[in-house]
């Protein structure tokens, strides 16, 4: 993970997206599943070359992990080597994502966190967790052709972060072409972000 993030800065300019798309193991995982996941930040080595990422301007967009995790709880808060990656005084400065759902039910509100999204102070917004379409995978179509291999079930922090993603591709394409390509740096974004989006719910 740390040479991908590493290549991914060399192959970005200032104001360009790094997403992350994984979740590790952590200090309660318990070999059921996901459960006791966390963030990649929890382990100092990719804690530091998110920092370096975000040091060089480049945007990075972090899933906080479906590991049923309060990052606030005292062994997670620790990170791997007492880093203390979740804290205000040593954050990365990524933009952390959570899974909320996509729509009102009976027992649920939409934008409500989703009982596997890892939650806490760390985390700055979230997105759709579930009924989320992408391509790639899947058989949402029942014939094959081009249209086959879709999905309407991307779910998870896996697919909030890329939506928070492309929200960030989307501002920052405005800001540039409306500030004679002035870019918004990482902690900007961020704080836009937060500022102007819809409260998590319940």
């Amino acid at each position: 993970i740390a040479n991908a993030i590493s290549r991914a800065i060399n192959a970005t300019q200032a104001g360009d997206v790094i997403l992350i798309e994984q979740h590790l193991p952590g200090p309660y995982s318990n070999g059921n599943g996901q459960h006791g996941y966390v963030p990649v930040e929890y382990y100092k080595h990719l804690y530091d070359v998110v920092k370096i990422a975000v040091g060089n301007n480049r945007i990075v967009v972090e899933a906080a992990g479906n590991g049923y995790q309060n990052l606030d709880a005292t062994l997670n808060y620790r990170g791997e080597v007492n880093h203390y990656p979740f804290t205000t005084a040593n954050n990365s400065g990524a933009i952390m994502v959570g899974a909320g759902y996509a729509a009102t039910t009976s027992s649920v509100n939409a934008r409500s966190r989703m009982d596997y999204s890892n939650y806490g102070t760390r985390l700055d917004v979230q997105a759709f967790g579930e009924k989320v379409w992408t391509t790639g995978v899947g058989n949402a179509y029942s014939a094959e052709g081009v249209n086959y291999f879709y999905t309407s079930s991307f779910s998870g922090t896996s697919s909030a972060s890329p939506i928070v993603a492309g929200a960030c591709m989307l501002i920052q394409s405005m800001h540039k072409s409306l500030q004679n390509g002035a870019i918004l740096n990482p902690l900007q974004m961020r704080s836009l972000l937060v500022s102007t989006g819809k409260a998590q719910q319940s």
